[in-house]
């Protein structure tokens, strides 16, 4: 993971669900019992959506829209099966990663019940359907989709990216479980406010606020014990997450953001 700032990684923002992906893959399947077929080998989508390497990260109402529209297309495309979505900002490039479960309904004659399987829904189904679905995300985002390479991936090689997202996946869950135990009373209180909260850019700024007045803590508890050095570290981090709070603020402004 060196190609990750753990310093940063405290900045990542949740989008959607609850920050852990293998707990809310683990609720949708409960919540609508629905049983994976035994064809898949996995239950769910990953997604890693980056807005291209012209994108203006100083534009505040360019990255809501981004992250608005990103949300609405895979709120589109997999419905209540769109469980997972965390902004990552501690690497080179933000970017969002995203997990989908492909939940269907299964209709007979005796009843009607939802199940899991990406080779009949209808974002994955048929011949072709993967390049589609990047075609759809290009489309509904705005991006300029190029052509496909004359020579597909082999099916090692798929397996092979499919390893190497998963790998990616686990670490992104142990980075988080890692927090979690380390603020778990804070992340009761935030879990609470979100749910009453009915903007997702207000749930942002609500954890910005928090981290804020976690290192504040952090930094009175050092300077209590004669930790300058950690004291003014926490001081400086605090200063370095103080514009994303300023531009959740003028996001919250903008036309491209309403209610829920």
């Amino acid at each position: 993971m060196s190609h990750v700032d753990l310093s940063a990684t405290g900045e990542n923002m949740v989008l959607h669900g609850t920050g852990d992906p293998k707990a809310d893959v683990k609720a949708c399947l409960g919540k609508f019992q629905a049983a994976p077929r035994a064809d898949n080998e996995k239950p769910f989508e990953r997604f890693v959506v980056h807005p291209g390497d012209g994108f203006d990260w100083s534009n505040s109402v360019a990255i809501g829209k981004w992250l608005t529209d990103t949300r609405q297309w895979l709120q589109d495309e997999y419905g209540p099966g769109f469980v997972y979505a965390v902004v990552h900002v501690d690497e080179k490039k933000p970017h969002i990663h995203a997990v989908c479960v492909p939940l269907y309904k299964s209709k007979t004659k005796k009843r009607e019940a939802w199940k899991v399987s990406h080779k009949q829904h209808p974002a994955t189904k048929g011949r072709g359907s993967y390049e589609r679905l990047r075609r759809r995300c290009a489309d509904a985002l705005g991006f300029e989709y190029g052509e496909p390479g004359n020579k597909p991936r082999t099916e090692m090689q798929r397996l092979a990216d499919e390893a190497a997202e998963a790998s990616r996946v686990r670490a992104d869950a142990e980075a988080v479980s890692m927090l979690t135990k380390a603020r778990t009373e804070a992340q009761g209180i935030v879990s609470q406010a979100k749910k009453k909260a009915r903007g997702i850019l207000s749930e942002i700024e609500k954890r910005v606020v928090q981290i804020s007045d976690e290192l504040d803590q952090a930094a009175q508890i050092a300077d209590r014990v004669g930790m300058q050095a950690r004291a003014e570290a926490a001081r400086k981090m605090k200063a370095k997450i103080a514009p994303h709070r300023t531009a959740v603020r003028s996001m919250r402004g903008g036309r491209n953001f309403g209610e829920r």
